[in-house]
């Protein structure tokens, strides 16, 4: 839909893949879907990936459910260039959970794939502002090293850890609670226990 809660026009898409660009809003008009979505139903037993640039690139995000306000995703309002629908589930947009530096999963990103006793000492000491989940993933972040002070079992994206016991800019250690049923195992993901990368469609270093 082109507008939050279901609302305006509406893009009944088959499963397969489209840039946006390509789909016109109106069968006569010049007008196309390239940043127009605001909201997405999803019928049972589909998912939909949503990407900010074309081909399946920049910031991309699956969904298994409606969503009433993509604004509060991280792919955003009106900023879909690109769609998959799918039959069943997709592989993860990445291997592991991301902690992001801002409210609203802006900017800078840490994916943290094992746990972490202390981020003391490093940049992402109380740094992090919100946290994306791949698929049955549940990660505990906590305010103290060790797993210490205030703690949160995360099980869904949260675009706002101020609004949890812990707060903003508080998480010292992370531990994973479990995995996604299609993740990797620690040894495959990285030889650390975390990695850094930064921008909307960063160049993935290990750290």
């Amino acid at each position: 839909y082109t507008d939050d809660g279901f609302r305006g026009t509406a893009l009944v898409l088959e499963v397969g893949e489209r840039n946006l660009d390509e789909v016109y809003v109106r069968a006569a008009g010049a007008d196309t879907w390239n940043d127009k979505a605001g909201s997405l139903r999803v019928p049972a037993g589909l998912t939909v990936r949503l990407c900010t640039e074309p081909g399946g690139s920049g910031r991309c995000w699956d969904f298994a459910e409606s969503h009433p306000k993509l604004g509060n995703t991280y792919v955003g309002n009106d900023q879909a260039s690109w769609v998959q629908v799918a039959k069943g589930t997709l592989p993860p947009v990445f291997a592991c959970p991301r902690l992001l530096e801002n409210d609203g999963y802006g900017v800078m990103f840490l994916e943290v794939c094992n746990d972490v006793s202390s981020f003391v000492g490093t940049p992402w000491n109380d740094k992090a502002s919100s946290l994306l989940l791949p698929p049955g993933w549940v990660v505990r972040v906590c305010g103290d090293a060790d797993y210490g002070g205030t703690c949160v079992d995360v099980k869904a994206d949260t675009w706002k850890l101020g609004d949890t016991p812990v707060g903003s800019d508080r998480i010292t250690s992370v531990r994973v609670v479990s995995r996604g049923p299609s993740s990797s195992s620690p040894a495959a993901i990285t030889s650390g226990s975390w990695r850094c990368c930064a921008g909307s469609s960063p160049t993935r270093s290990t750290v």
